[in-house]
């Protein structure tokens, strides 16, 4: 109640006061509010008078201002019309006769996947199984030689199939329709080649292989689309092409193509994922500002037929299957037959292919998988299209569609058993026919393949002489200050003498010629070969030509009869045989026989090396010193007695005449018989291993004194030694293998193949110093030899050699070598590098692993008396090295170090002469452990290593009271030795 009594005051004294003036208002006379109103108007009207009055000195430049303005307005008018007058006339009155042919689809002018419903006026498209990706492309049945005429589409529909990669994949719309027109004999798809013009939904306008944004794009279902063509030459506008939506022109009369100016012309629809309504005519759908006919109502004279829809489609269509050996002009031979015979339909891996990229489709490697033309890897990046389930699409429709087909595959074709499956998948309904394309070509052909070479040729010396006189000219900007010293003349002259580069490019053209070698050829060398390797190595053997027993109802021979491609074909695969590699090889039982008795051998004979190297180098231990002390005791006694006898006064020096003579007497009369005793004590001469010929010892082990003849080996020997044997087992292992007289050897290039194919591990080519295969086989070419004639490995002893001959090849080699080497020849030298040991033998043979790590110490090159290749003693009298790594052989078996800092030495045990030295008696010991717990020999190299530590030897016993001792030291680096 307060609160509205407080609000309310305000609101009652402010109404007090209006009522107060009202009162007061209405005490005033009538007569005096009239009058004030009165004189309040008439000075209102005296204002509006002065303002609407103009001096007299602004009238006339108001009044010019006025049709100023006036002509500004009238003028933007006038541009607008001439810009809204259409560039096209009215039609004139034609009285020839019309056409009397139904404009539709053609049925056979158009892709698989497009299907032609409603009398040839309403096209749909498959979108299933990849072919969604795919555009659908037809042409009508005429086209236009001159006159001006139109023809109308329409989208019916507009589909969204599943898209499988549209994450993927957002390189071209799903939805998509082009109207144009194209050349006959010409590809569907437009921006594909130069040959064709029209538009798209995109709002581009499509010129050849480029592409222009000119308007907004269409609106499907709603608009109905026009597309004029003018050949008129008496128009002005000649050799356009312009396009209407809904009766209204979308952009000015585009020009024509001048590759398109003069050829009949035929509408073409491209679409994906649509359905469209075409209307040729007579009556349009939305009738255009001018008066325009249609291509039905077209002139007679003005249309031409297309020439693959007047091909006649009565009675059976055929099925063609070229028959051709890879990379030899099958390829070729299709595109010429499809030029002259555009009536028929390419089915391949590589017309899918093209098809893809045409429809806008990109490639994720830019066409690099593409390993072969007969079955190009895709690459798309899209599951239907990669993984071959639109071709089977294809082939499953193909055989509804009354059509005739070319269906080239150049493997399958050529083996009998899918050719049947091929014929099986058509059916009765088409006429099966092989067409055989083998032999040497005919004229014609090999015309075509010479003018190809030509021209390749042209462009490559073209390419090289634009080349040459761009860099000529780039040296004459750099040189510019010498020519300002010559006058204009001059200069002008040698310009002239010089020519430009059309001059040059010319003269280089003309320069280019066919060599003899090339006008032999039959065949064009292919950029992408017709089948790979491994297909064609795995089927070559199995191809064979056709017969009609498999189902054909004709067999044309196109090049030669049949009794020269079977002679041909003959030979090809014969040849194939020797120069193609079996990917699928497998080593036999024979291979496995041979190389475990060679891996045995092996062993054994670098068990005897090692030994004979061991005792041979090993140096007398006791016998020396014992020699010794005996000489200088008898020295001593001499002395003493000589001393004794100066002591009594005797003339010593007549005693020792006396006993001269004495001496010379009793030797005089034992003459003979101690001479006779001697040549019975003295040893028969030794026997020298190189004096004897390598191919009369008979056991290689023992050439006559316990010496093997491969005692002088190096690592160098060694391995020249397994390459000989397994270069021949290898050969002979794959004779055995393939059984077939006609694959008797390989090629050379193939020897690194077929090594690890066998062996399990890489022959490493710069290991032997060389670097192509027929450089390494030069070392060996007393095992090997190539074939000049082509290139085939030839051995040079049977498969029942016994393995001693290739110690016996290996040793002749090596006293060969040395001998030249000392003659002076340096060439004769190896360049062999050692390969680094595997710990990881997993890659071997199973049974071989062994025979080539072997446990032995790695031998040192011959001719270095036992001294590593560092310089280091290896072998030793006495334990001390003067390496910083272990002492050798000898009595002591402990190590010193002469790398940086006072020589060390270390034992690890207790013993009279170290801890393993001249007793033997001691067994192997376990080295100390570091301080990081691991043993030194598995140490890193650092600066922390032990300095020359030596040790652990392996001691034996000469059962004379001497010894020796194998010393198991350790390097400077902290590796065992």
């Amino acid at each position: 109640f307060w609160l509205l009594v407080i609000l309310g005051l305000p609101r009652c004294a402010m109404a007090a006061e209006e009522s107060k003036d009202l009162e007061q208002t209405a005490e005033i006379p009538a007569e005096e509010t009239a009058e004030v109103a009165a004189n309040e108007q008439e000075e209102m009207a005296e204002e509006e008078d002065v303002k609407t009055e103009p001096k007299e000195s602004e009238q006339p430049q108001q009044a010019q201002a006025e049709e100023t303005q006036e002509e500004a307005k009238t003028e933007p008018m006038e541009m607008e019309a001439k810009e809204a007058k259409e560039p096209e006339e009215d039609a004139l009155d034609d009285e020839r006769p019309r056409l009397q042919e139904r404009v539709i689809v053609s049925a056979t002018d158009a892709t698989l996947n497009a299907v032609t419903t409603c009398g040839g006026k309403v096209l749909a498209a498959l979108s299933d199984g990849g072919l969604q990706y795919l555009t659908a492309a037809a042409r009508a049945t005429v086209g236009i030689n001159a006159g001006r005429y139109m023809f109308e589409a329409r989208i019916v529909e507009s589909k969204n199939p599943l898209d499988s990669s549209l994450k993927q994949h957002r390189s071209a719309p799903r939805q998509l329709c082009s109207l144009g027109f194209t050349a006959a004999g010409s590809p569907l798809f437009f921006g594909s080649n130069a040959d064709s013009v029209g538009f798209d939904s995109e709002g581009y306008f499509l010129s050849g292989t480029s592409r222009t944004r000119i308007f907004d794009r269409w609106v499907p279902c709603q608009q109905v689309l026009g597309v004029l063509l003018n050949l008129d030459a008496g128009s002005s506008n000649a050799n356009t092409v312009s396009l209407f939506c809904d009766g209204f022109r979308v952009c000015k009369p585009q020009p024509l193509p001048e590759c398109l100016c003069g050829k009949t012309l035929i509408p073409t629809v491209n679409y994906k994922n649509m359905t469209m309504h075409l209307n040729f005519g007579p009556s349009s759908l939305s009738p255009l500002p001018f008066r325009c006919r249609m291509l039905q109502d077209a002139a007679q004279a003005d249309i031409a037929n297309s020439s693959v829809a007047s091909r006649p489609t009565e009675g059976k269509c055929e099925v063609l299957l070229p028959i051709g050996l890879p990379d030899e002009g099958t390829f070729d031979w299709l595109d010429g037959f499809l030029k002259k015979h555009p009536d028929y339909v390419e089915i391949s891996g590589r017309s899918i292919l093209e098809w893809g990229l045409a429809s806008g489709v990109a490639r994720h490697r830019g066409g690099s998988g593409r390993n072969s033309n007969d079955r190009p890897a895709m690459d798309f990046g899209i599951q239907e299209l990669d993984d071959g389930t639109v071709q089977q699409m294809i082939h499953s429709v193909a055989p509804t569609l009354k059509r005739n087909y070319v269906v080239m595959e150049v493997r399958n074709n050529l083996l009998a058993s899918e050719r049947k499956s091929t014929l099986d998948m058509f059916g009765d309904n088409f006429r099966k026919v092989a067409l055989v394309v083998m032999g040497e070509p005919p004229e014609d052909f090999k015309a075509a393949v010479y003018e190809r070479l030509l021209r390749e040729k042209r462009e490559k010396a073209a390419s090289d002489a634009r080349r040459k006189w761009t860099q000529g000219e780039r040296m004459k900007v750099e040189t510019k200050v010498e020519t300002k010293e010559e006058d204009g003349d001059a200069l002008d002259e040698k310009k002239a003498e010089e020519g430009t580069l059309e001059d040059a490019v010319k003269k280089a053209e003309e320069a280019v010629q066919l060599t003899e070698q090339e006008r032999s050829m039959w065949f064009c060398k292919p950029t992408v070969e017709d089948l790979s390797k491994k297909e064609l190595s795995q089927t070559f053997s199995s191809f064979a030509l056709p017969s009609e027993e498999e189902g054909f109802d004709e067999v044309r021979y196109v090049w030669q009869p049949r009794e020269a491609c079977d002679s041909y074909l003959e030979g090809w695969v014969r040849e194939r045989k020797l120069t193609q590699r079996v990917e699928d090889l497998q080593p036999g039982a024979w291979f496995k026989e041979q190389w475990q008795e060679w891996s045995t051998l092996l062993s054994e004979w670098r068990r005897r090396h090692s030994n004979w190297r061991d005792a041979k180098e090993r140096p007398p231990l006791q016998a020396p010193k014992r020699r010794r002390r005996e000489e200088s005791h008898d020295e001593g006694e001499q002395g003493e007695q000589k001393k004794k006898a100066e002591e009594n006064g005797e003339n010593v020096q007549e005693k020792e005449r006396t006993d001269g003579a004495q001496e010379n007497g009793m030797e005089a009369e034992n003459k003979e018989e101690n001479g006779k005793a001697r040549e019975e004590a003295e040893p028969a001469p030794q026997l020298r291993a190189e004096d004897l010929d390598v191919f009369s010892v008979r056991d290689v082990c023992d050439i006559g004194n316990g010496e093997p003849l491969f005692a002088h080996f190096t690592w160098e020997d060694w391995m020249l030694l397994s390459l000989r044997l397994e270069v021949h087992l290898l050969i002979h292992a794959y004779k055995h293998d393939m059984n077939d007289a006609e694959r008797t050897s390989f090629a050379e290039a193939h020897l690194v193949f077929y090594y690890g194919k066998y062996f399990r591990k890489q022959l490493t080519l710069k290991y032997f110093g060389v670097s192509t295969e027929v450089e390494l086989l030069a070392i060996i070419k007393d095992t090997v030899e190539v074939m000049p004639k082509n290139s085939i490995l030839d051995p040079q002893l049977s498969d029942d050699t016994p393995m001693e001959n290739f110690v016996r090849l290996t040793e002749d080699h090596r006293r060969e070598r040395l001998r030249r080497i000392d003659a002076g020849d340096e060439t004769a030298a190896l360049n062999l590098q050692k390969p680094m040991q595997r710990s990881d033998q997993s890659s071997q043979p199973p049974a071989t692993r062994h025979a080539y790590h072997s446990r032995t110490p790695p031998e040192p090159p011959y001719g270095s008396k036992g001294h590593a290749p560092t310089g280091g003693s290896r072998y030793g009298s006495g334990g001390n090295s003067t390496r910083g790594s272990s002492g050798g052989y000898g009595s002591g078996g402990h190590g010193s170090s002469s790398r940086g800092g006072p020589q060390q030495s270390r034992h690890y045990s207790q013993g009279a002469q170290g801890s393993y030295g001249s007793g033997g008696n001691q067994k192997r010991s376990y080295p100390p452990q570091s301080s990081s717990g691991y043993q030194p020999y598995k140490q890193a190299r650092s600066g922390g290593a032990p300095q020359g530590r030596g040790g652990s030897s392996y001691g034996y016993n000469d059962n004379r009271g001497g010894g020796g001792s194998y010393g198991g030291g350790y390097g400077s680096d902290g590796y065992r030795r």
